[in-house]
């Protein structure tokens, strides 16, 4: 206690992109040049030698809810992590899902309407094409928002490529009306991704974390909107969508908890 020193008895170490956690390795990232079979828990193992836990970030990053935030007392939910890339961490009776080739989750390059999405007199069906879709990244991630947005403000008149992301969190805080607009089309497409994700694994809850959490109710408020019209279009009922609690140390916290996780005593 106090000032007494402690033991590392393990180390979490949340990654982005594919990994190989039976053998510890990183296998590869597109948004990070010569990322590919990187052995992180070899490496880490033999200069702490302690256990090392390797696993991808949003993975972690539902951990960490499940130990600290949205999702404690909660056996099965998703988070739905957005930054550079998207990922959805899968947590099923307790458990991190990593599926056969430890993909489960990797929902980024999904083929998603791009909104507006409005409904019409034969439902939704008809105004989705092949034509009108884009891999989720290309439409939802912190890159492509920001994208959008300084394409807009250049359109309008304004420079282009300058406005950064804490930009755009305060002009949709503040109801600027191309922000709020297209973080409203982000959002209808957002909710039809939970709504698939909920016909699948029909979680207690999905939570979103990232940088996109800073828009608060400018984005989960349509985002429960377009979930609320689509969970009716299909007759579902519609899931619990909420904002992470963790904020910008969510990635840490994540580490943390998968070393809790995971970690156990040696006989």
């Amino acid at each position: 206690m106090g000032d007494r020193p402690r033991d590392v008895l393990g180390i979490g170490v949340g990654v982005p992109g594919s990994i190989d956690p039976k053998n510890q390795i990183a296998l590869a990232y597109a948004h990070i040049n010569g990322w590919k079979n990187i052995p992180l828990g070899e490496r880490l193992t033999k200069k702490f030698k302690v256990d090392v836990f390797l696993e991808n970030n949003i993975r972690s990053m539902a951990l960490a809810e499940m130990w600290f935030g949205q999702a404690r007392g909660l056996e099965n939910f998703v988070c739905l992590g957005i930054r550079t890339g998207i990922g959805a961490g899968i947590i099923v009776r307790g458990r991190v899902l990593h599926g056969k080739n430890n993909l489960a989750g990797e929902v980024g390059d999904w083929l998603c309407p791009v909104a507006p999405i409005e409904p019409n007199m034969n439902g939704l069906q008809n105004n989705w094409s092949c034509a009108g879709l884009q891999s989720l990244e290309e439409i939802a991630s912190v890159p492509a928002i920001l994208k959008a947005v300084n394409e807009a403000c250049a359109g309008l008149g304004g420079k282009k490529g300058v406005l950064t992301f804490d930009d755009v969190s305060r002009a949709a805080t503040h109801g600027d009306d191309v922000v709020v607009q297209i973080v409203q089309n982000v959002a209808k497409t957002l909710g039809w991704v939970v709504c698939q994700i909920d016909a699948v694994f029909n979680p207690q809850k999905v939570i979103l974390a990232g940088p996109l959490v800073a828009l608060g109710d400018a984005l989960l408020k349509p985002l429960r909107q377009a979930v609320e019209r689509f969970s009716s279009e299909l007759q579902q009922e519609p899931p619990v969508v909420v904002n992470s609690e963790l904020g910008e140390f969510n990635g840490a916290l994540g580490a943390a908890a998968l070393a809790l996780h995971e970690w156990k005593p040696k006989r």
